[in-house]
């Protein structure tokens, strides 16, 4: 082993769960292949989590905790791959467990196929008291597709994809989960993905527990480690489970589905789970029990939930999307997006984390006919305003795409009977990221004529 330089950096995020996150890191130190290094970050965890890292006197692991807690592991797997030496980045959630072939698996895979991207499937085991089981994530014909989400116990990536495309997204920020956008990001940026089919991952999702994070039990991942290390037929034992519980359709959670309106709001998927794990102000719920379904239902049932959510957004939101360029192009790997209600002024602030190159900032305010109104336009950075327009001010913006201007007065008024609206900001608004654009805009989608 070089251990300057390990094929994998894993990286674990952690927050105040110290006895789950013994057992995660167990389940990494038992792995077969071994030229790997471990980048434990806290999420500002006041508990014995370091302390913890420290007793397994392991060399290749490592402790770093944020100043603040961010609510997320976002920002921690971005810190990790800051420190990251390897060329490969592997996730393990600290209430997850690796079978011992987890990263043995995963690269032979990426070697096979020659690809960017690998995930395995990871078994998800019911709440106490519901003894569902669930094989995920599963795609037909094994091919990702884009937008979905992907467990990060389960999935390997490139380093350099995060360079190439950007870091973990706020999930603040982000619509539906961090997880998937980054992989979207991946995607659009042409990485080849590659999944295989053998369970290298034990998960007890947190969000079907509720007060997980106020119990902090860790009856279950002690119980199921010990089993993988002492049963030779762990993993056949599991699988009869999985069939059994699917057959019987035995639930695997009473915690309600999360609302379709949730995938409407930057940040709600995330503080839903947050609700669920304790660690909110508002009580966890508890609904009916939540059962395993079969696959072709649960196509019919993403199909019915996608059309539910374009038809509310389009009736109540729409997308609001800014684009950087890089030598002169824009992509769509480039950009960031949010939902702006229709009918009413509304202020719109979104965080850049890069500079527009060779090209000014470009920004499509709604994807389909409408009147975009804007007020006043400005760039921030460090809480100081770099660049701003209002009033007669407004004429140095550009508008492209089908959009074209029917006002200039106090308010900037665009009109567009097709889907691609666009302005763009003058050449002198470019600054040095990071900065905060921010915006009063109006958008109105009933157009006459």
């Amino acid at each position: 082993m070089n251990n300057d330089t390990p094929v994998v950096s894993v990286v674990v995020a952690t927050y105040n769960w110290s006895s789950v996150l013994r057992y995660a890191l167990l389940s990494a130190q038992a792995q077969t292949f071994r030229d790997f290094e471990v980048l434990v970050i806290g999420d500002g965890c006041s508990d014995d989590s370091g302390e913890v890292v420290q007793s397994l006197n392991d060399p290749r692991f490592r402790w770093e905790n944020l100043a603040d807690n961010s609510g997320h592991q976002s920002m921690p797997n971005n810190r990790g791959i800051e420190l990251a030496r390897g060329e490969w980045i592997a996730y393990l959630g600290h209430d997850d467990l690796w079978m011992p072939n987890h990263l043995e698996s995963l690269l032979r895979a990426l070697s096979s196929a020659n690809a960017d991207v690998a995930f395995s499937l990871a078994m998800l085991i019911g709440a106490p008291g519901c003894d569902g089981r669930m094989l995920f994530p599963v795609f037909p014909n094994g091919k990702y597709q884009r937008g979905s989400d992907v467990p990060p116990s389960t999935l390997i990536h490139r380093r350099s994809l995060i360079e190439q495309n950007g870091n973990w997204p706020d999930h603040r920020d982000t619509l539906g989960s961090p997880e998937a956008a980054v992989l979207a990001r991946f995607y659009d940026g042409g990485a080849k993905f590659v999944s295989f089919g053998d369970v290298t991952v034990i998960k007890f999702p947190s969000s079907w527990r509720p007060r997980s994070y106020v119990d902090r039990s860790c009856d279950e991942q002690a119980a199921f480690f010990r089993r993988m290390q002492h049963e030779p037929d762990f993993l056949h034992r599991e699988l009869i489970e999985l069939a059994t519980a699917t057959q019987l359709l035995k639930p695997h959670t009473r915690v309600p589905f999360t609302p379709v309106e949730d995938n409407l709001r930057a940040g709600a998927v995330v503080e839903g789970y947050r609700r669920s794990r304790g660690l909110t102000a508002q009580s966890p719920e508890e609904g009916e029990p939540r059962y395993v379904i079969t696959s072709e239902m649960e196509q019919l049932i993403d199909r019915l939930t996608n059309e539910e959510i374009r038809r509310r957004q389009l009736s109540r939101f729409a997308v609001f999307e800014i684009f950087w360029a890089k030598d002169g192009e824009y992509a769509a790997a480039r950009s960031k997006r949010t939902a702006v209600p229709i009918g009413r002024w509304t202020r719109i602030r979104v965080a850049l984390e890069y500079a527009s190159e060779g090209a000014p900032l470009r920004i499509d305010p709604c994807e389909r006919p409408a009147i975009v109104e804007l007020a006043w336009v400005a760039l921030r950075a460090d809480a100081r305003v770099i660049w701003s327009a209002r009033g007669s001010q407004l004429d140095a913006i550009v508008v492209g795409g089908d959009g074209f201007v029917i006002k200039r007065d106090r308010v900037l008024a665009i009109r567009s009977r097709g889907n691609d609206p666009i302005f763009f900001l003058p050449a002198d608004a470019e600054i040095k990221p990071p900065f905060v654009f921010d915006c009063w805009i109006r958008i109105t989608t009933a157009i006459d004529g």
